[in-house]
């Protein structure tokens, strides 16, 4: 069973990114501490998805080239859109809260060096930790 601060996550990102600057907008005034942090990971995440995503759709238009026994083979990494976060306390004043990213990254393998013919050939679980402090996620 997920904590109700993970759950809350979820939930800010399922909705449209106008819908969720709204949600932050109404909770701002009377929000508490962990709820500040809940929705500001949630945006923390979600961006540093989209520009993970970017630098896997630059590298799909120049897979790298690896020797194989049957000459060479071109392939790229690429994350998943698909994510969730969990926000976790530390008890430390100083950084009172880590925000936890797990994301799947899928390695391509391509026929050419064009990407245009490519499959999805292995995939790994990642775990990104990120630290709150100052009111900024750091990593």
């Amino acid at each position: 069973m997920r904590p109700p601060a993970t759950l809350l996550l979820v939930l800010a990102l399922s909705l449209p990114a106008g819908a969720r600057a709204d949600s932050q907008a109404r909770h701002a005034g009377g929000a508490t501490e962990v709820t500040r942090a809940d929705l500001s990971f949630a945006s923390f995440a979600e961006d540093w998805i989209a520009r993970a995503r970017a630098r896997g759709e630059q590298a799909s238009r120049a897979p790298r080239a690896h020797p194989s026994s049957a000459g060479l083979v071109f392939s790229y990494r690429a994350v998943d859109p698909e994510f969730e976060t969990e926000l976790r306390p530390t008890g430390r004043p100083t950084s009172p809260y880590v925000g936890v990213l797990h994301y799947q990254e899928h390695t391509y393998t391509c026929s050419d060096v064009r990407g245009s013919r490519c499959a999805a050939t292995s995939s790994l679980p990642l775990t990104e930790v990120f630290r709150y402090r100052d009111g900024r996620w750091g990593y």
